[in-house]
């Protein structure tokens, strides 16, 4: 499978992709507590995010306007979860357990191969900037409003991603 087709497979099953990320991050719970999410969560956010990552990741060599899209839905997700009354403790959570399940999913669906391993470690990459950028929105009432427009922008140029 060539890594176009991953991101075509990933994109097309996000919804699905989320239900089960979603379904395994409640084994994880069960199994490691200390990474449990609040029950009342929504995830309506997961497929959008995770049709992001693919489209960043895997469609492109790390086009910047679609790294841009995906670090935005994750500000404005973090942004959300500081409204809803969570700690920032949360996001790291979510994340963690974001770049964990899709590192399963991919071993377990793609199986075991060079364009697999390569396809996980450029979905992991851009969930590290994506993290940082939930956390960006999450403390958003602490950044200057002046400095807010260019912050993911700035996060994009600090945090390089790999071209290739």
């Amino acid at each position: 499978m060539e890594l176009l087709d991953l991101c075509e497979t990933v994109k097309g099953n996000a919804r699905a992709i989320a239900v089960q990320i979603v379904s395994r991050w409640r084994e994880i719970a069960d199994a490691e507590p200390w990474l449990a999410l609040p029950p009342e969560l929504d995830f309506d956010h997961l497929p959008e995010l995770i049709r992001a990552l693919a489209a960043a990741a895997l469609c492109t060599e790390y086009e910047r306007g679609l790294c841009r899209a995906a670090a935005g839905l994750a500000a404005e997700h973090g942004a959300t979860r500081a409204e809803q009354g969570f700690g920032e403790n949360l996001i790291h959570r979510e994340y963690h357990l974001l770049r964990r399940a899709l590192a399963e999913r991919m071993k377990r669906d793609h199986g075991e191969n060079a364009t697999v391993y390569y396809a996980t470690m450029r979905l992991d990459a851009l969930v590290s900037v994506v993290a940082a950028a939930a956390l960006y929105g999450f403390n958003r009432s602490a950044i200057d409003d002046a400095r807010w427009p260019d912050i993911l922008d700035d996060l994009l140029d600090d945090w390089p991603l790999p071209t290739s």
